[in-house]
């Protein structure tokens, strides 16, 4: 019950900021409508296409490297 309370005290903490920053509108719009998806993933499960997940990994790696340089270029020495 103390874990209910705490939760439901943060909620109307949160709901409020949530209303006065107007980012209520991400977590009525995006995320709660989001839920059932994602519980329905979660219940079925994913498939991930290991080749492609591979392949982003060695592109966003090369990517990576090539910022760095221009990162050290621009500072005009490496930063570590």
């Amino acid at each position: 019950a103390e874990d209910a309370d705490l939760t439901m005290r943060l909620y109307h903490i949160f709901e409020a900021r949530l209303s006065s920053e107007r980012a209520n509108l991400i977590y009525h719009d995006i995320d709660l409508p989001i839920i059932p998806v994602i519980a329905r993933m979660e219940y079925t499960g994913v498939r991930v296409d290991t080749v492609l997940l591979q392949k982003l990994s060695h592109d966003f790696g090369e990517q990576l490297v090539a910022l760095e340089a221009d990162i050290h270029a621009a500072a005009g020495h490496p930063l570590m």
